[in-house]
């Protein structure tokens, strides 16, 4: 897990373990306090698909022995089930999860035959039978005649009763029930000692534990859920000291900075929006009282803008020179940027937050936090005295205060926004390289958003090669044909020729037969190498980025 993943620490991996097996023996004792009443519990009828055989409820029809068994560990009490062949660990609290697992040691060759007439199907397992009526009969175990039902209890009854004499070899103490209760029971006392562990997690750590290795498919899901859960309360609690917290109060802010560092230290890899908003609440809250109410929106309200700020692909815009960016103080010497770095991801030199995005306005926001700059942009509507930290906050006062969209905006009043928003951003651009050293006049990833064409002038925002590819398409008259027998449709770009057959011919991709998906894809390939030949001629640029990156590939 460590080497797939790297999710937790050494440390952290041994202290959840030493977590979770204390609180599985203090669900042994929690049980043996409360007893167990088998009747108590109900036995519902099992309907489920493959997904869910780890959580099947009993069937009260199927006549399964209730009697006593040897009592089992710590680990069965818990629904933690481990073979004695494979180690596998198994959750669940009902007998026929392990023997479905033991099935597939044993490989009954045992089959029950569907039995809705005509229908020669045979399935392993019960529930898988169920399956097969449900999906291709339409029929759900509650629309069963009672003969129906009958049969299909006898058969599984069968099936399982084949398989019990050897259960004791896999599972040495299997009880007939181990109640859902003290699964509660375990969480309860999880919650009780400020462990945010799902019962999933636990489970995991014991696989790690016994085998040594893990099922990667389980990493994500049960992983960010744990995190999120344990992020979540650390990100509440972090605002509750805010809203008390005196500044002359060395201890409550020494508290703080401790919320902050247990969050930075959580066990989940990937960058949530907590970490922006913490590592901007260390520096800029509580707020002081000049902060006006706009300010207060542009800090909190648009986080989420700042961290995926995307701009549509075929949008026109300003490209400044490599000289005025000089001009402005900005640093030209070009550094190759890490991997991070060209995926999108930012981190400050001096807080070590890590910000996600491809442009530099969201960088020199975060400079402006740490600069303290006293800027603001003054709305120009006569009687209005709102003043804004960014440009991106004033547009949303002129939205909801004023009712005005950008595109609504004369040009004189569209002229005087732009201007005021790079007088803004000029004074912080001084300061980015000490908070950003990687980057420069153009980093990879912002040249590889920003192209012109030499031909045309026109200015496109693209990440991906094939958005210039299109372009040049445009120029050379490369067409894709229709792949559809009998028309004679041609189209400039691939999008283009897609869009064709969803409105045309009432079809997407995924609808064509092989010939046509071939024909399809083949015309794609070769619309876009006929494009690429001239690629140094439109976007000088991005040819010398692509002989770059082959040369990379080659060594």
């Amino acid at each position: 897990m460590l080497e797939e993943g790297d999710f937790y620490t050494l440390e952290e991996l041994e202290l959840l373990v030493k977590v979770a097996l204390d609180a599985l023996a203090a669900a042994q004792v929690n049980q043996e306090i409360n007893g167990i009443d088998d009747n108590e519990e109900t036995r519902l009828d099992q309907i489920a698909d493959e997904n869910d055989v780890m959580d099947i409820e009993d069937d009260a029809e199927r006549g399964q022995s209730a009697e006593a068994t040897t009592p089992p560990t710590a680990e069965f009490k818990s629904g933690l089930w481990q073979c004695q062949h494979c180690k596998a660990i198994l959750k669940g609290s009902h007998k026929e999860n392990l023997l479905g697992h033991v099935g597939r040691h044993e490989d009954s060759t045992h089959r029950i035959p569907c039995f809705i007439e005509g229908c020669r199907a045979k399935r392993k397992w019960g529930y898988l039978l169920r399956t097969h009526l449900r999906n291709d009969h339409k029929l759900s175990a509650g629309y069963l005649t009672a003969e129906q039902r009958d049969r299909l209890i006898k058969e599984e009854r069968i099936s399982f009763q084949k398989l019990e004499p050897s259960l004791h070899k896999y599972f040495p103490s299997p009880p007939s029930i181990v109640e859902r209760r003290v699964k509660k029971s375990l969480w309860q006392i999880m919650a009780e000692e400020d462990d945010f562990c799902t019962l999933e997690v636990l489970e995991l750590l014991a696989e790690v534990a016994t085998r040594g290795t893990m099922d990667d498919r389980k990493v994500p899901k049960i992983m960010r859920d744990s995190a999120k859960h344990y992020r979540r309360h650390l990100l509440d609690q972090l605002k509750g000291q805010l809203e008390e917290v005196d500044q002359s109060d060395s201890n409550a802010l020494e508290e703080i900075n401790k919320t902050v560092a247990a969050l930075a230290a959580s066990v989940s890899p990937f960058i949530t929006i907590a970490d922006y908003i913490l590592g901007h609440s260390t520096t800029e809250y509580p707020y002081s009282s000049d902060d006006d109410e706009e300010t207060r929106l542009d800090q909190i309200s648009d986080q989420n803008d700042v961290m995926d700020m995307e701009d549509d692909s075929a949008e026109v815009i300003t490209i400044e020179s490599d000289d005025e960016d000089t001009q402005r103080g900005q640093s030209a010497e070009t550094t190759t940027p890490t991997a991070e770095f060209r995926s999108g991801l930012w981190q400050c030199q001096r807080c070590k937050i890590i910000l996600k995005g491809y442009h530099k306005e969201n960088l020199l926001r975060h400079v402006g936090s740490h600069e303290g700059s006293t800027h603001r942009i003054a709305c120009f509507i006569e009687g209005c005295r709102t003043k804004c930290k960014w440009g991106h906050a004033l547009r949303a006062h002129l939205r909801h205060e004023h009712k005005l969209s950008a595109r609504n905006l004369t040009a004189e009043q569209r002229d005087r926004l732009i201007e005021k928003e790079r007088i803004s951003y000029e004074k912080l651009e001084l300061s980015l390289h000490k908070y950003f050293p990687f980057l420069s006049s153009r980093v990879d990833k912002l040249v590889e958003r920003l192209w012109q064409c030499q031909v045309c002038q026109k200015q496109l925002i693209g990440t991906h090669e094939h958005n210039l590819l299109k372009h040049i398409g445009t120029h050379e008259n490369i067409f894709s044909r229709c792949p559809i027998a009998g028309c004679a449709e041609t189209c400039r770009t691939t999008s283009g020729l897609r869009n064709h057959l969803k409105n045309n011919h009432r079809l997407r991709a995924a609808d064509l037969s092989a010939e046509q998906h071939g024909r399809l894809l083949k015309d794609e390939r070769k619309f876009y190498e006929s494009a690429r030949n001239h690629l140094a001629r439109y976007f000088p640029s991005g040819a010398k980025l692509q002989q770059q990156a082959d040369h990379e590939a080659s060594t």
